[in-house]
């Protein structure tokens, strides 16, 4: 029973607020929040990542850290880049990035096979999907994207989950807040369109 509530907090910090929102920033920060650096809207590159995007203007990034996630079939050592804005409705920011290439999942799975997979512990844990739907893609790539809704201790909250998939690179991009309609705006839209890899 306790072993089950330990892998619910940890699945809890790795996936973001989709599932409970303030206690990620409380993961997370472990006393890093006072080292936290303002990003203006423009394109950036966290350090210890392999991609580009252009978050919103007054976020501000938290250090990465490593974790492992459970796919089911075996945990991943990923990495989890964090960014919040602490006014403007408290948004939120999680990307994790899992390396699969060494691996037996994506033998096991296709691409289909394992957003399932992913969709299903979002459900499990609590994650009330409104919207599920594939995404145009760029060559090799399986792009799938999620609406999200649950409650935490202050409220309601919206989520979007993006799940890439490029060659053996797992991406989840997730961005929360508090009004449902805020999912639909401009700079939402512009932070997941810019979200590219390096090459």
């Amino acid at each position: 029973m306790k072993r089950n509530k330990n892998q619910k907090r940890a699945f809890f910090c790795q996936l973001g607020t989709v599932l409970s929102g303030m206690t990620l920033l409380m993961c997370v920060g472990c006393g890093a929040l006072s080292g936290l650096v303002p990003v203006e809207s423009k394109m950036v590159s966290p350090e210890g990542s392999d991609f580009i995007l252009v978050y919103p203007a007054g976020f501000r990034l938290v250090p990465k850290t490593d974790s492992l996630i459970d796919f089911g079939e075996e945990s991943v050592v990923s990495s989890t880049f964090n960014a919040t804005r602490l006014a403007r409705g408290v948004s939120l920011v999680t990307i994790i990035m899992s390396d699969l290439s060494n691996t037996k999942i994506l033998k096991n799975k296709s691409a289909t096979d394992l957003f399932k997979v992913l969709v299903e512990r979002v459900k499990k844990n609590g994650g009330q999907i409104t919207s599920q739907e594939d995404l145009p893609s760029q060559g090799g790539e399986k792009h799938q994207s999620l609406r999200v809704e649950g409650t935490r201790e202050n409220g309601k909250f919206y989520g979007r989950v993006d799940y890439i998939l490029d060659k053996n690179k797992l991406y989840q991009i997730i961005y929360t807040v508090k009004e449902a309609k805020d999912l639909d705006s401009d700079e939402v839209r512009t932070f997941y369109d810019s979200f590219k890899r390096k090459v």
